[in-house]
């Protein structure tokens, strides 16, 4: 999975996108409030690319969100809890 990942990613048609993200750094968190579209926040715990802390800093500023953390996971949810990541997520698809 790994390696499928990294591949993934340094593929080169992706150079100029990569290329195109290097500008300056604009900070949404100030924006963030006026999202008002419902949000579904997915956290592993052990995660050591986003911390818990950064999604519940999510959490705090967008008005219609929910944050779900899985116990004993780190950063790819979507693989290391796949079952249940993708139920969650297809419930959450389909709140009217």
């Amino acid at each position: 999975m790994l390696r499928a990942r990294v591949n993934s990613i340094s593929q080169p048609h992706l150079a100029a996108w990569r290329d195109s993200q290097s500008g300056p750094i604009r900070n949404v968190l100030a924006d963030l409030p006026n999202v008002k579209t419902p949000t579904l926040i997915i956290q592993g715990r052990n995660d050591r690319v986003v911390t818990p802390e950064a999604s519940l800093q999510l959490l705090s500023v967008l008005p219609n969100s929910q944050l779900h953390m899985f116990n004993q996971c780190g950063h790819w949810v979507q693989y290391e809890h796949a079952g249940d990541f993708n139920k969650m997520v297809l419930d959450f698809l389909d709140k009217p």
